[in-house]
């Protein structure tokens, strides 16, 4: 067998490897696999960190995927909308709203705070579990912060107004 050094393969590649390990859950596999691109040196974008964040969505320990976020930063990468949506999102669905609200913040306190995509996953969130008063709650926070609706967001939260059972509005 050859030797092949992980630094001299494209980033892409590396990401597709992570994409795997996301679509299995495997967070214990794409946390080693992400130390060992780290150890080598290879330098890792926010696409490498929202493929790492999905492994975590089906089984993974929130606290080490929020931890993830410090990671980046550290690393001087600012965590983009698509990566506060998935960590929301996963809050969400584990109805950890203390995590959820505190990410919320953050994302708010970023230069991406009112993003229309973050919105849209956590309002798709709180439809798949029934949560009408948090998707109430962030559909009127979009409106106080002047992030536009639109049909999307608005039928995610008729989705969690009816799983939720909240048919008298």
């Amino acid at each position: 067998g050859s030797n092949i050094s992980t630094k001299k393969i494209p980033l892409f590649v590396h990401n597709c490897i992570l994409r795997a390990y996301s679509v299995n859950g495997m967070w214990k596999e794409g946390m080693k696999y992400i130390h060992s691109l780290e150890h080598q040196k290879v330098k890792l974008n926010n696409v490498t960190y929202s493929y790492l964040l999905q492994c975590f969505v089906k089984n993974g320990p929130v606290s080490l995927a929020l931890s993830l976020l410090d990671h980046m930063k550290q690393r001087n990468l600012e965590p983009d909308p698509h990566i506060y949506s998935i960590l929301m999102s996963m809050c969400i669905c584990r109805e950890d709203l203390i995590n959820f609200r505190n990410i919320l913040s953050s994302m708010n306190g970023s230069k991406f705070g009112g993003n229309l995509i973050a919105y849209r996953s956590s309002l798709n969130a709180c439809g798949k579990i029934g949560n009408w008063e948090l998707a109430l709650e962030l559909f009127e926070q979009m409106k106080d912060r002047g992030v536009k609706d639109d049909l999307y967001a608005f039928t995610r939260l008729i989705d969690a107004l009816g799983k939720g059972g909240k048919n008298d509005l």
